[in-house]
Formats: C-alpha cells, structure tokens, sequence
C-alpha cells in the first residue's frame, strides 16, 4: 500500500502543478492581451 500510496502522490503533485502552470499560461496570455 506504501507503493500506490506513494505513486498517487506523485501524480497528484503533478496534476496540481500542471494546473497551477495552465492557469499562469492562461493569466498571462490575457495580460498580454489586454496590454
């Protein structure tokens, strides 16, 4: 259980991350745009 526990955790770092890393794309796409 200590494996999956540990796989899931990577994953979800990543996932939480690849998110934050989409959103400042996002953030600042508008900003270009509007500026």
């Amino acid at each position: 259980m200590e494996f999956d526990s540990i796989i899931f955790c990577i994953f979800s770092i990543l996932f939480l991350w690849g998110g934050f890393a989409t959103c400042l794309r996002i953030a600042l796409k508008n900003n270009k745009f509007e500026a």
